[in-house]
């Protein structure tokens, strides 16, 4: 399912990167880690994606 949907999204965007299955698995994971969370000037925004996947990956309890 995330491999077809990578494959769409390239073909879709093809001037854009980052929809590796990978990389989608990982948006997912973030976005169910921060139910409600609001995209925009907050506490995480300068923190590079790759860093708030560690973060999240390292996280044992997710309160």
């Amino acid at each position: 399912m995330i491999g077809r949907l990578s494959q769409d999204l390239r073909t879709e965007f093809p001037e854009l990167e980052g929809f590796s299955p990978t990389n989608l698995n990982d948006m997912r994971m973030f976005a169910g880690a921060s139910p409600g969370f609001e995209f925009g000037q907050q506490p995480v925004d300068p923190l590079p994606w790759g860093h708030l996947v560690t973060l999240l990956t390292s996280i044992k309890e997710p309160a």
